[in-house]
């Protein structure tokens, strides 16, 4: 019986403790947006879903670098933009390795914005942050250019790897 009691007073306070690693990370992920809009006060949040950020397609380097290679110029393609595309390539494929690792959380943020006239704006911003839940490394925007250029790259290389093992 002793066990038993044990077991659900452990149970029972893991999920208070995660209760309040989700508050707390949507709380900063709400301070967050609040910060860069004009009126934090038509702010509503929608939903927020939080899962797990593994290297190299969730660190921020790795999409930093892969960003600069996206926006590399294809129209004047010289020997020397090779070389650098080759370079920043291979430093692509050195920090993939050969299994993912686990950098810490991928937060989405779904909210809303009214206007004056309740008119409704559906927005979305992800998150990564650190395997703590304490501190935001990076935020994006799913609808800016960048994102969606490195996104792409990311399938292409997924599928052709795809295609090779098979």
């Amino acid at each position: 019986m002793k066990k038993v009691l044990l077991f659900v007073l452990v149970m029972a306070s893991l999920m208070l403790c995660g209760k309040s690693y989700r508050d707390q990370t949507v709380t900063l992920v709400n301070e967050d947006i609040g910060r860069s809009l004009i009126d934090p006060e038509k702010y509503e949040t929608v939903g927020t879903v939080i899962d797990s950020a593994f290297a190299p397609f969730d660190d921020p380097v790795f999409f930093e670098k892969t960003l600069k290679i996206c926006k590399m110029s294809v129209g004047e393609l010289d020997d020397s933009l090779i070389a650098e595309i080759q370079e920043h390539g291979q430093e692509l494929i050195d920090m993939m390795g050969s299994e993912y690792r686990f950098v810490g959380f991928k937060v989405t943020q779904n909210y809303c914005l009214r206007d004056d006239k309740t008119e409704i704006a559906s927005e979305k911003k992800i998150y990564i942050m650190d395997k703590d839940m304490a501190n935001i490394f990076v935020e994006y925007d799913p609808n800016s250019l960048d994102y969606i250029m490195v996104q792409t790259m990311y399938k292409m290389w997924i599928d052709e790897t795809m295609r090779i093992q098979n």
